[in-house]
């Protein structure tokens, strides 16, 4: 009877559209839910408000045959689920300074995530993925490394872990040491 659903609640309050298989509807839609267009026909668009977790949708359909009884379909909005704790490896020291950047897992609802790194940071693999890796200059280098689930609905809160690198030791930033011979 109801082909499809998916739930979004965007900032862009993007409509979703449900199908019913035959005939016109008569829709009922949760509290905070707009029925866009289509009430009274076999598919509707509505427009679920930002922080809509869960309710129903329920359709009366009624064709040259007679009316059905009230269908109803839970409906639970698909946002992404924030990532777990940033473990961080540093790989190599000074003065090419390299770490690796992971979450245990992709969260809940999540296709995929969103990195960051702090200015002067080169982010050189793993956008997109569990596990970064990022290359930073001997310099001092302060700021966050940012990790953010994503699904084609929602973006989760921001997971966060903070860099505060000291400059690497002069040797070792190309600059040889000299000593006095005297």
């Amino acid at each position: 009877f109801l082909l499809f659903i998916i739930v979004c609640t965007t900032s862009a309050q993007t409509p979703t559209t449900v199908i019913l298989t035959t005939g016109s509807g008569s829709w009922t839609v949760p509290q905070g839910v707009t029925i866009v267009s289509g009430q009274g026909t076999n598919a509707i668009a509505v427009r679920y408000p930002q922080g809509f977790t869960s309710g129903s949708l329920s359709v009366v359909a009624s064709n040259g045959c007679g009316t059905s009884n009230s269908r109803t379909l839970s409906v639970t909005a698909y946002n992404a689920a924030t990532p777990g704790q940033i473990d961080v490896i540093n790989i190599s020291g000074c003065p090419n300074r390299v770490y690796s950047y992971t979450i245990a897992s992709l969260p809940a609802n999540a296709t995929s995530l969103v990195w960051t790194v702090p200015a002067g940071a080169t982010l050189v693999s793993g956008q997109g993925t569990t596990s970064i890796t990022v290359a930073y200059p001997s310099g001092v280098v302060t700021g966050y490394v940012t990790v953010q689930a994503i699904n084609n609905c929602s973006s989760s809160s921001i997971r966060t872990s903070e860099v505060k690198l000291p400059p690497c030791p002069t040797g070792f930033a190309g600059n040889p040491i000299t000593r006095s011979t005297e």
